[in-house]
């Protein structure tokens, strides 16, 4: 009888993958490639190339912006109920919306939101 000689797979780390962007990324994207690799000489930027350049590009305020961006008005809620916990005590979330109806609010707005004073040069 003939033994079956088991072969296990080779495990090749992948150069690249693939990922999900929208159809407007993708084409702003492209544009950019192509006035890239706009030159005479030389050989052609890749994509990937361009997108190294750029994630080295973002600052801090600028996750910081995505960050907040992505948060829905129940987080925000959210956070702003947590201020208030931190200031002013407990409260539930039931509690919390009946008091965004009150003029006292606003006052609690008021406190939580630095004001700046912007002088106008004449």
């Amino acid at each position: 009888m003939k033994e079956k000689s088991s072969k296990t797979p080779v495990k090749t780390d992948a150069k690249s993958a693939s990922i999900r962007i929208s159809l407007t990324a993708k084409k702003n994207a492209k544009e950019i490639l192509k006035t890239v690799n706009k030159k005479g000489y030389g050989r052609n930027v890749r994509l990937s190339e361009l997108l190294e350049l750029a994630m080295t590009l973002i600052q801090p305020a600028h996750i910081q912006m995505l960050q907040e961006k992505s948060l829905s008005s129940d987080d925000r809620k959210e956070q702003m109920r947590q201020k208030y916990i931190a200031t002013r005590g407990p409260i539930s979330k039931a509690e919390f919306t009946d008091f965004q109806m009150t003029a006292a609010y606003i006052d609690f707005l008021s406190e939580q939101i630095p004001t700046e004073v912007v002088e106008l040069n004449m």
